[in-house]
């Protein structure tokens, strides 16, 4: 049977199917440029701003045609073969209108069937009526949804639109792009193009033909100036990007100029540089360490000057102190050993040629693995050296320059301290005081200290018998000089003794020096420093002496002052030595009871302290003892004392510091001359002052502290008792000494009331003779 013609049903399939060909078009049309544009938009700008390598470029084209192949099958192929036939398109059209309950897909269906029979054949024309009446006024409004398929055309049309804004922003890039992409891969046009710099004062700096690689060669420590100037677009900041992975961030220091310094370059090294849009790493820069010339031995032979007669030394590899004058011979090795050059002198800034010359054999420097053995021609080891003769400190340094003109960078310092010859040192110890008395007929015993770095010429004892008068200069006894070594000062003594004599009395003016009561003298050391030549400041002043010369009464009424001050000191001190006799005494009894408790150690330690307080007041008394016996000695008022006056100049000849010398008056009062008369009594109590204080009361502190430490009362109660006892006999010397005072005093007083009587007796004689002659 032949099928039922459906003209206005297969119409409506035709629109239908036409229809969704149209929107799988549009939307495949429309996803296939968003693909594609957004593909070479992101192609574009990865390729402009990373400047891609020409695999990656081939694999991310592959990628792209990948993906617009894709969406061809995916949005287009497979829709396509995806819409459906006539029964397919009636089903479609039939769910979106219900009420026409199959009568499209029935109508589709049974046209292509053959009828059983005459009423199933009407039946079907029926149907096929039906729907061949409906077919022409159906909408498609219900069936089909065109807002998709637009969007993703626009979708697809707005991409393209954006690409050729991309690419005909700069007509000039697009076509760098898609000959790049067609494998032509001419280089991006950067923003910014660096350039680098090495401006070295020494060594070499070779550039590649094309600038972007620079070879420099330098000495070992030299430091590098790095400049990279930036062109076009300037950066914030320059990398320097090293072999080894650290990186140096240059900040901008000027108008597209970067700079650094690498310091003291050690090993061979290379970077690169990135900065910007400029981010290749080139230009590059190798650089090259070479082994510089350097000093390895350094000689300096001092010659000091004549005069210091001191022996000439030679001082190796360190700084040096000379005295000003001397002539230094400084020799150098370097490696290598024909390396030039010269020696600057700072701060003077002052350049000395360096001459061939031969190294000290004295002063063979110790051979190295690097550094050649010298030792083997020791009389004639090849140096370079120069000859210098500094009248003030100064700092030396050689730059040396070997063969291929390589410069060493860092030359090392070496000092000469300049020590000029300082003028003598000189202190008078005694008289300890400024100002002392005498009589005429008395002596005064100058002794001092001088000290001085390179020697001493002379030393003279000046007197000023007047302000306006010139000096009289006296001969001045000094020991022995010793030769000058520059680590130490010599010091040596000096002594001269100067006699008065009345200048009043009978006899020449030759010998002591004449003197008047009332007078006084001005005294004092000067010693001058043997440097060559001479200079004003080569000679030194002691403190001035002030010596009043004063009537033997006078003398005699103000020792008697001073004495009757010591007295009430040793009075006092007998105070004291009873006080802590009765405490001594009270502890010992403590530890003598029927139930002794432990030893008091703070009454004991407290009992100590006080004995070094009597110990040091003795000591004070003895110094002042000393010093009045001193003064009478000298004064000479005894004739018979005249053993004790020598013994006491030969014993302080020697001495050289200012220190109370205990032993010496014992030595004094234990002479046979020392037991009578006025100056021997004097002496006497110096002594028996110095054996209260350092052979009895210095023991008991010793043994009241040992009290005190230990914990044995026994020990304890031992130690206390001898306190007790040296306490007991101090005691006693004290009013012994107190008696031998006042008997002094009253000796004092009949001889002042002596020579009273004399003086009167002479006054009278010469009046009587006067009268005499008159008559």
């Amino acid at each position: 049977m032949t099928p039922l013609p459906t003209p206005h049903l297969d119409e409506l399939f035709a629109r239908l199917r036409a229809r969704l060909v149209g929107h799988v078009q549009r939307h495949a049309l429309g996803r296939l440029l968003l693909t594609a544009s957004a593909g070479l938009g992101v192609l574009f700008l990865a390729d402009v701003s990373l400047e891609l390598p020409g695999a990656v470029r081939l694999l991310l084209l592959a990628l792209l045609f990948g993906g617009v192949a894709f969406v061809v099958w995916h949005h287009y192929k497979r829709p396509m073969a995806e819409i459906p036939e006539r029964v397919g398109l009636a089903v479609l059209l039939e769910r979106a209108h219900p009420e026409l309950n199959e009568l499209f897909t029935s109508a589709a269906q049974l046209s292509r069937t053959k009828a059983q029979g005459e009423h199933e054949r009407s039946l079907i024309q029926s149907l096929i009526t039906r729907a061949e009446a409906s077919a022409p006024t159906f909408e498609f409004s219900a069936v089909e949804d065109p807002t998709g398929p637009r969007r993703a055309l626009f979708g697809g049309l707005a991409s393209l639109l954006i690409l050729s804004l991309l690419l005909g922003s700069n007509t000039e890039r697009s076509a760098i792009f898609f000959a790049r992409m067609a494998g032509a891969g001419p280089a991006w046009p950067r923003a910014t193009t660096l350039r680098v710099e090495i401006p070295l004062a020494s060594g070499t700096v070779e550039v590649s033909p094309d600038g972007e690689h620079l070879a420099v060669s330098c000495a070992r420590g030299s430091d590098i100036p790095v400049v990279i100037r930036a062109e076009g677009e300037l950066p914030d900041q320059v990398i320097l990007q090293h072999s080894g992975g650290a990186r140096t961030i240059l900040p901008r220091t000027g108008a597209g100029v970067f700079r650094t310094l690498l310091r003291s370059v050690q090993d061979d090294m290379s970077f690169g540089v990135v900065g910007g849009d400029d981010t290749d790493g080139t230009p590059t820069v190798a650089i090259t360490v070479l082994q510089p010339p350097d000093v390895i031995g350094l000689a300096v032979r001092i010659t000091p000057p004549p005069y210091t007669g001191a022996a000439e030394t030679i001082i190796q590899d360190t700084d040096v102190e000379v005295l000003a004058g001397s002539t230094l011979v400084i020799s150098v090795l370097t490696a290598p050993a024909d390396a030039a050059g010269i020696v600057r002198i700072l701060p003077a800034d002052r350049e000395l040629t360096l001459d061939p010359g031969t190294w000290p054999i004295t002063a063979q420097p110790v051979p190295t693995a690097e550094e050649p053995d010298l030792s083997a021609d020791a009389t004639a080891s090849p140096c370079r050296q120069f000859r210098i003769q500094p009248t003030e400190s100064l700092t030396y340094r050689f730059e040396l320059t070997d063969e291929r003109g390589l410069p060493n960078p860092d030359p090392g310092l070496f000092a000469v301290r300049v020590l000029p010859d300082r003028a003598p040192v000189i202190e008078l110890l005694s008289p300890a005081r400024g100002e002392v008395e005498t009589v005429a007929g008395g002596a005064i015993s100058l002794r001092g200290r001088v000290a001085d770095d390179h020697g001493i010429a002379s030393v003279t004892t000046r007197i000023w018998a007047a302000p306006d008068a010139e000096p009289l200069a006296l001969t001045t006894d000094v020991a022995a000089l010793v030769p000058w070594t520059p680590q130490q000062r010599d010091a040596q003594s000096a002594f001269c003794l100067i006699e008065f004599r009345d200048a009043q009395a009978e006899g020449t003016s030759a010998g002591p020096l004449a003197v008047i009561a009332g007078q006084t003298l001005q005294l004092e050391f000067m010693a001058i420093d043997r440097r060559d030549p001479p200079s004003p400041d080569a000679e030194a002043h002691s403190s001035p002496l002030r010596v009043r010369i004063v009537s033997p009464d006078e003398f005699l009424r103000r020792l008697q002052d001073r004495l009757a001050r010591v007295r009430s000191e040793i009075s006092s001190l007998l105070d004291v030595q009873s006080e802590k006799h009765s405490q001594t005494a009270l502890l010992v009894r403590s530890l003598e009871g029927d139930e002794p408790g432990a030893t008091n150690e703070g009454d004991a330690r407290a009992l100590a302290n006080g004995l070094r307080r009597i110990h040091g007041d003795a000591r004070s008394i003895a110094r002042d003892l000393a010093e009045i016996a001193d003064g009478v000695i000298h004064a000479r008022l005894d004739e018979r004392q005249a053993g004790l006056f020598h013994a006491l100049v030969s014993a302080g000849r020697a001495r050289t510091d200012r220190s109370f010398d205990p032993e010496l008056w014992r030595t004094l009062a234990a002479r046979d001359d020392a037991n009578a008369g006025l100056t021997g009594k004097l002496v006497g109590v110096t002594a028996l002052t110095i054996e209260i204080s350092d052979d009895l009361v210095e023991p008991a502190r010793e043994a009241t502290l040992r009290a005190s430490q230990t914990r044995d009362l026994q020990d304890a109660h031992a130690a206390l008792s001898q306190s007790l006892a040296l306490q007991s006999e101090a005691r006693a010397k004290t009013e012994l000494l107190l008696a031998e005072l006042a008997e002094w005093d009253n000796f004092q007083s009949v001889l002042s009331l002596t020579r009273d009587i004399l003086n009167r007796q002479k006054s009278l004689t010469e009046r009587a003779r006067q009268y005499a002659k008159d008559h």
